[in-house]
C-alpha cells in the first residue's frame, strides 16, 4: 500500500512498558479522540443493518440467480435453497445456524452434480469447500470461477469480491508453489487486484450496498495491494478513494472511515509487525502520526452515526500501538460483538490486536 497523505509536524503518542526516555514508546499521548465508551449506537440501528445487508445479499444471490443464470427444474430448487443459505453466512446474520456453511456447501454441490454450472453458484461453492482440498486446487477453482462470474449480470460487488478473494488465494499458496511459478503469481495477483479496481466505480455507484460492504471492498484492494511492488504510477490510494468520494460526497460517513482503515493499516507497514526492538528509529514517527490520523478519522466517522465494524478493525490497531492497552483492546471487542453480532470471528480480532503490540 503506497503510503499517501503523509503530513509533517510534531507526532506525540501514549506508551507503557517501563522504557527508557531516550524510547520513542515512553512519550505522553495524544487528548484521546475516541474510546470505546464513545460509540453509542442502539441495537435497532444495528439491527436495521444486519437485515439490510442479509436482504442485499438475498437479492445479489437468490432473484439475481433467477434473473440471470441458466435454469433447469432438475437444480433449481438446490441452488435458491444453498444460494439462501450462503447469503446468511456471508451476511453474518446472526439468527444462521451454526454449521450454515457447511448446509450451504453440501448443497451447492449436490446442484452441481445435478448439471448446475451457472458461475455464481460455481464461485461460491469453491469457497465452502476449501477444506476439502489443497490449497493450491481451492486458488485454481476460485480463479477459474471469477474469470467466470466476471462475464455475468451479478452484482458489481460480488464479481469484484470473486477478483479479490482469487487474490488472497494467490497470495495463500505462494509459498507451496515453485520461484518461477511464484513470479508469475505475483503478477497474475496484482492483475486480480486490478481487476477488482475496475469494478469499483459500479461497485461504488451501487446505493442499494450497504456503506460496510464498499468500505471492506476498498479496503481488501488496499490490503492486497501492498503485498506487490509499489505502483508505478499512482498510489492504490490515489486510484481508489477519489472514486469512492465521487460517488458518495464529501458528507458521507464511508470517507473518514476509509481514510482511517487507510492511515491504521500504512502505520503498521510502515512499522512492521516484529517486536518494538527491531524497529527502525526513523520509522517511529511517521506511525504514531498515522495512528493518531486513524483515530481522528474513526471518531469523525462515528460523530456522522457510523455503526460500520470497521472503527472496531480501526480501533484496535490504534490501541495496540499509541496505547498499549490490552482492557481498552477488550473494551473495544465487546463494541465489536454490539456492532456485528453474527460475526463469530471476533475472538481473532482480539489476537490479532494483541500481537501487534
Amino acid at each position: 500500500m503506497a503510503a499517501a497523505l503523509t503530513t509533517a509536524g510534531p507526532v506525540t503518542h501514549a506508551a507503557s512498558g517501563g522504557r527508557g526516555n531516550d524510547d520513542p514508546l515512553t512519550r505522553l499521548g495524544p487528548k484521546r479522540k475516541l474510546r470505546p465508551g464513545d460509540v453509542r449506537v442502539s441495537a435497532s440501528q444495528v439491527e436495521r443493518r444486519v437485515k439490510a445487508t442479509v436482504a442485499w445479499y438475498q437479492q445479489a444471490f437468490v432473484a439475481a440467480y433467477d434473473q440471470s443464470a441458466r435454469k433447469n427444474s432438475r437444480w433449481d430448487d438446490a441452488a435458491r435453497s444453498a444460494l439462501a443459505t450462503a447469503a446468511r453466512a456471508w451476511a453474518l446474520d446472526p439468527t444462521r445456524s451454526s454449521d450454515a456453511d457447511d448446509q450451504a456447501g453440501q448443497v451447492l454441490r449436490r446442484a452441481m452434480a445435478l448439471g448446475c454450472d451457472d458461475p455464481l453458484v460455481t464461485f461460491v461453492a469453491a469457497q465452502f469447500s476449501r477444506g476439502e482440498v489443497s490449497a493450491v486446487e481451492a486458488a485454481r477453482r476460485t480463479i477459474a470461477a471469477a474469470a467466470r462470474l466476471e462475464r455475468t449480470r451479478y452484482s458489481p460487488y460480488l464479481r469484484g469480491s470473486a477478483f479479490l478473494t482469487a487474490a488472497a488465494a494467490l497470495a495463500r499458496v505462494s509459498h507451496e508453489i515453485s520461484r518461477a511459478e511464484a513470479r508469475l503469481v505475483m503478477a497474475d495477483g496484482r492483475a486480480l487486484v486490478d481487476q477488482a479496481v475496475a469494478q469499483l466505480p459500479a461497485v461504488a455507484a451501487d446505493r442499494t450496498l450497504p456503506s460496510h460492504l464498499l468500505v471492506r471492498y476498498v479496503a481488501e484492494i488496499w490490503r492486497l495491494d501492498a503485498g506487490y511492488p509499489p505502483r508505478e504510477r499512482d498510489s492504490i490510494f490515489d486510484l481508489t478513494y477519489p472514486l469512492v468520494s465521487a460517488a458518495h460526497g464529501i458528507e458521507a460517513s464511508v470517507l473518514p472511515l476509509l481514510r482511517a482503515v487507510f492511515y491504521a493499516e500504512t502505520a503498521w507497514e510502515l512499522r512492521g509487525r516484529g517486536p518494538a526492538r527491531d524497529v527502525k528509529p526513523e520509522a517511529w514517527p511517521l506511525f504514531f502520526e498515522r495512528l493518531e490520523r486513524a483515530e481522528a478519522e474513526a471518531a469523525r466517522a462515528v460523530a456522522l452515526k457510523s455503526d460500520d465494524p470497521h472503527v472496531v478493525a480501526v480501533m484496535s490497531r490504534v490501541a495496540a500501538g499509541l496505547y498499549q492497552d490490552r482492557d481498552e483492546i477488550d473494551a473495544w471487542l465487546q463494541v465489536a460483538r454490539r456492532l456485528e453480532p453474527g460475526d463469530r470471528r471476533q475472538l481473532a480480532l482480539r489476537a490479532n490486536a494483541l500481537q501487534l503490540q
